[in-house]
């Protein structure tokens, strides 16, 4: 995203699929970007840059995630699967529970991040109010 680079954890990741349509429903609020369409269900759709004010990627891809249901992430500038050293971070030390991990690809710093943490379970609960009923 942008010129920084994050990374989720492989075993989060349940799919990746092409970006297609994004709609709007009616007193959605500001942080949700929209709704996509995926195997006849519906799902919130958060994009990453605009959470994490980075620049707009050049190709959407939406990122659905193991354990997470009714919630999709917009991620873009996909690097592939990446076998890369992870080291933990103290949450105290940094103040952001968001951040996973801090790892190295080819010399340039890898921040590991929870998606789910970085928008948060009330956020998520608020997803998940506004499509129940929508099937």
């Amino acid at each position: 995203l942008g010129e920084n680079t994050f990374g989720i954890s492989i075993d989060k990741v349940k799919e990746l699929v092409k970006f297609k349509r994004l709609r709007r429903l009616s007193q959605m609020p500001k942080w949700l970007s929209g709704i996509v369409s995926y195997r006849k269900e519906n799902y919130g759709y958060v994009r990453l840059w605009e959470i994490l004010k980075t620049p707009s990627p050049e190709k959407e891809i939406i990122l659905f995630l193991t354990g997470v249901d009714l919630v999709s992430f917009g991620i873009g500038n996909l690097a592939g699967i990446k076998d890369i050293s992870v080291k933990g971070v103290s949450h105290s030390f940094l103040r952001l529970k968001y951040i996973e991990g801090i790892g190295n690809l080819n010399g340039n710093i890898v921040l590991i991040i929870s998606p789910v943490n970085l928008i948060g379970s009330r956020k998520i609960n608020t997803i998940k109010q506004l499509l129940k009923g929508r099937k």
